[in-house]
C-alpha cells in the first residue's frame, strides 16, 4: 500500500475542508462561506505558487501556458467595467475572482503531486464526492422536507428559485446541479483511482447513479449515459464487475419503474413534467431568455466583454443588467464576461487538455471526462460551484501527468532501453 505523500495530503485535506465550509452554510450560515473559502485558499495558491516559482521556464507544457493566460486575462479583464462607465461595478468583478479564477490554482498545485500518488489524490476525490452524494440520500430519505424548507428560507427571498427545484429530490449541500455532475464524473474516475477503491465500483456505481438520477439535471443524466457507456464497455475493469454494475442498474431501472406505476404522488408527476414536457419546452427558452440569447448580446455590444463576473448572479447588485444576466451556459457567460479573447483562450485549454488526454494512459477515462464536463457547460452554469471549479482544474493537471509520449503500442514494440529514451526522464540534453 502506497502512504499519502505530504503534498497529496494537504491537497486532499484542502478539498475536505471546503465541505466543511459548504455544510456549515447548508445549515444556516450561509454568510460565512465565502470568506472560509476564501481563507482555506490560500493552500493551493502556496502550493501551485511554488510550483511555479521551481519551474516556471522548463516544467510548464502548453496546457499550464493556456491556463495561465487564461488567469492573466481574467484577472486584467476588471478595466473592462471602466468602458461601460461603472467604476463602482467591482463587486461582481471580486465575485468573478472567487469563483473562477482563484480555483485555477488548484490546477498547478495537484502538478506538485508526485505522478505515483495521482491514484491516492483520484481515490480521496472519489469518496470526498460519495460523501457528498451520501449526505444527500440520507436527507432525502430521513428528512423528505428539508429541501424544501431550505428553499424557501434561503433561496426564494432572492427571487433565484424556480417551481422545479422545489421537487429535486436530491441537493445535498453543494446543489442539485454540482450533485448530478459529481455523480457523472466520479464514476469515470473511479476506474483510475487505487484497486482497492476500484473494487467497491459496483456499490459506488449505484449511489453516484442514483445520486445523478435524483438530482434532476438533465445534463448530468446525459453525463451519466457517456459515464455508463464508459464503464461497461471501455473502462477495461473485471468482467465480474461490469456484469454486477449491469445487474444493479437494470434492477434500480426496473424498480423505479414499478414504483412510479403504483404510486399517486404528486411530486412523481412533477417529476415527470419536469423530465418529459419541460425538456421540450425548455429548450427554447434555455436559447433565447437564458443561455445563449443573453450571451450572444454582450458579445455583439462588447467584443471584449464587460468584466470578469459582470453577468453572474452578482451583476444585479453591480449594475450591469442591462443586457439580461446569463443564467446558463457556461461557455456563453465566459464570453459575455471576457469577450471572444476569453473565449477563445478557454476553447484552447479544453483543446490541449483534449490533445493531452489523448496521448495519456488512461485515454478513454478522460476523454470521457471531458466530453461531460463540456456537455455541461454548454447548458448549464457548473463551474458556479466553487467546489466544481477547484476539482475540474485540478483533473486537468492530472491529464497534462498522465500524457505519455511513448504509445501502449510502440511500447509493446521497442526494447525497454529505447522507450526510456523516447519518455521525458530519458532525455537528455
Amino acid at each position: 500500500m502506497v502512504s499519502l505523500k505530504p503534498r497529496t495530503a494537504v491537497l486532499l485535506g484542502f478539498l475536505a475542508a471546503l465541505h466543511g465550509i459548504a455544510l456549515v452554510a447548508l445549515w444556516g450560515q450561509g454568510g460565512r462561506l465565502a470568506g472560509g473559502v476564501a481563507v482555506v485558499s490560500v493552500v493551493p495558491l502556496i502550493m501551485g505558487g511554488s510550483y511555479l516559482l521551481r519551474g516556471v521556464f522548463q516544467a510548464l507544457t502548453w496546457l499550464d501556458i493556456w491556463v495561465l493566460l487564461y488567469a492573466v486575462w481574467s484577472v486584467t479583464s476588471g478595466v473592462l467595467y471602466l468602458q461601460d462607465g461603472n467604476p463602482t461595478a467591482f463587486g461582481a468583478y471580486a465575485y468573478g475572482l472567487y469563483y473562477f479564477t482563484l480555483p485555477m490554482a488548484c490546477h498547478f498545485a495537484a502538478k506538485s503531486v508526485p505522478r505515483e500518488q495521482h491514484p491516492q489524490l483520484l481515490s480521496g476525490l472519489v469518496l470526498i464526492n460519495a460523501f457528498v452524494i451520501g449526505y444527500g440520500l440520507y436527507l432525502h430519505l430521513s428528512r423528505p422536507d428539508f429541501y424544501r424548507d431550505y428553499l424557501i428560507r434561503l433561496l426564494t427571498p432572492r427571487g433565484s428559485t424556480e417551481d422545479w427545484q422545489f421537487f429535486a429530490r436530491l441537493q445535498s449541500y453543494l446543489g442539485s446541479t454540482s450533485v448530478g455532475y459529481l455523480g457523472a464524473v466520479s464514476l469515470v474516475l473511479a476506474t483510475m483511482a487505487t484497486p482497492r477503491l476500484r473494487r467497491l465500483l459496483p456499490i459506488l456505481a449505484i449511489l453516484f447513479v442514483a445520486g445523478t438520477g435524483l438530482s434532476l439535471e438533465r445534463a448530468a443524466l446525459v453525463g451519466l449515459g457517456l459515464a455508463l457507456v464508459y464503464v461497461i464497455w471501455l473502462s477495461g475493469q473485471r468482467i465480474a464487475s461490469r456484469v454486477l454494475i449491469v445487474v444493479l442498474f437494470g434492477s434500480a431501472l426496473l424498480y423505479g419503474a414499478a414504483r412510479l406505476e403504483s404510486t399517486a404522488d404528486p411530486t412523481i408527476s412533477r417529476v415527470l413534467e419536469r423530465v418529459t414536457t419541460e425538456m421540450v419546452e425548455g429548450v427554447s427558452a434555455f436559447r433565447e431568455d437564458r443561455g445563449y440569447g443573453p450571451g450572444l448580446r454582450y458579445l455583439r455590444a462588447y467584443p471584449l466583454g464587460v468584466g470578469l463576473g459582470a453577468t453572474s448572479s452578482a451583476a444585479s447588485t453591480a449594475g450591469l443588467v442591462t443586457k439580461g444576466e446569463v443564467v446558463d451556459a457556461n461557455f456563453m457567460r465566459i464570453g459575455a464576461d471576457l469577450g471572444v479573447l476569453g473565449l477563445a483562450l478557454f476553447v484552447l485549454v479544453l483543446g490541449a487538455a483534449a490533445w493531452r488526454a489523448y496521448g495519456s494512459r488512461h485515454r478513454a477515462a478522460w476523454l470521457t471526462f471531458l466530453c461531460i464536463h463540456g456537455g455541461t457547460m454548454l447548458s448549464t452554469n457548473v463551474l458556479d460551484s466553487f467546489y466544481i471549479s477547484h476539482g475540474f482544474w485540478l483533473l486537468l493537471a492530472l491529464i497534462d501527468c498522465d500524457y505519455d509520449p511513448v504509445p501502449e503500442r510502440t511500447r509493446r514494440r521497442v526494447s525497454p532501453t529505447t522507450a526510456l529514451a523516447l519518455s521525458p526522464a530519458g532525455r537528455t540534453g
